[in-house]
């Protein structure tokens, strides 16, 4: 729709998200072993070759992140060991 200056009126604009379909050949008994491992990590198969390809493309999502982030405080134990990092040392990793 058009507002009183001949631009398009963005009150009535929408976007959503579009979800690509994905047909991959795969053996069967690839798949079944998949799914097992799937089943027992109590995700669908769909879910967990869509982490991995959201990994694999560096897109993880917000969640994903925070779990990685909380497993990885969790096996160092988040101890410095009295060390002290200056501000620029901190930058200058990355």
């Amino acid at each position: 729709m058009l507002n009183s200056f001949g631009r398009i009126d963005t009150d009535y604009v929408r976007t959503y998200p579009v979800f690509m379909n994905l047909t991959l050949s795969v053996d069967d008994g690839l798949v079944e072993r998949a799914r097992e491992v799937a089943r027992q990590q109590g995700k669908s198969l769909n879910a967990v070759i869509r982490e991995f390809l959201e990994r694999l493309a560096g897109m993880q999502g917000g969640a994903a992140s925070a779990d990685e982030l909380l497993a990885l405080m969790c096996k160092q134990g988040g101890h410095s060991r009295g060390k002290k990092i200056s501000r620029e040392d901190a930058y200058r990793r990355r």
